[in-house]
């Protein structure tokens, strides 16, 4: 009986986390806050204004992130924000990409622009000392980032994933993990 106890809690030397408790235990927990970046949620981002996308899911969606933003501060969890990003003349981006956003419904080959205002995050979630930033060229915020070095380095081992675009960007950084 004792070794089906240690089995539901280790397996081949891995400890398994069981419970919800010990799942989103803070000290190794991390709020991943994905594209909540003034193109995308603003209402003078160029989703809005060029592509005319709608955005009151987008915005209705603020005052939640804000509380579990500021519960996993004072829980003592790590928040990273993680933000798309689009180069300049499309560096960073190969055919096959760019052919694939050129189909997407609010492309613009500078949604994103990195280091301007439309590529950071929304006023109302603004981050504070000690949050991550992490920048992503792609759906997920682990290809082709820091984010999986960042996130070890750390100690974290249960990730809550949040933000806009649920199911390409959030989704997508859920699954590559």
């Amino acid at each position: 009986m004792a070794q089906k106890a240690k089995r539901r809690s280790e397996i081949v030397g891995a400890e398994l986390l069981t419970t919800l408790e010990q799942k989103v235990f803070p000290p190794h927990t991390a709020l991943l806050v994905v594209d909540m970046v003034n193109d995308l949620v603003d209402p003078a981002g160029k989703a809005a204004q060029r592509a005319g996308r709608p955005l009151a899911h987008a915005r209705a969606v603020i005052p939640v992130l804000q509380r579990l933003v500021a519960a996993a501060r004072t829980a003592g969890a790590l928040v990273v924000y993680v933000g798309h990003r689009t180069l300049p003349d499309g560096a960073g981006s190969s055919g096959a990409w760019l052919d694939a956003r050129s189909r997407a419904t609010f492309s613009v080959t500078d949604l994103c622009l990195t280091d301007t205002w439309g590529a950071e995050t929304i006023a109302e979630l603004a981050p504070e000392p000690g949050d991550v930033h992490v920048a992503k060229l792609r759906y997920s915020g682990f290809v082709g980032t820091r984010l999986d070095l960042v996130l070890r380095a750390a100690g974290i081992r249960t990730v809550v994933c949040a933000g806009v675009s649920t199911n390409v960007c959030v989704e997508a950084t859920a699954r590559v993990q």
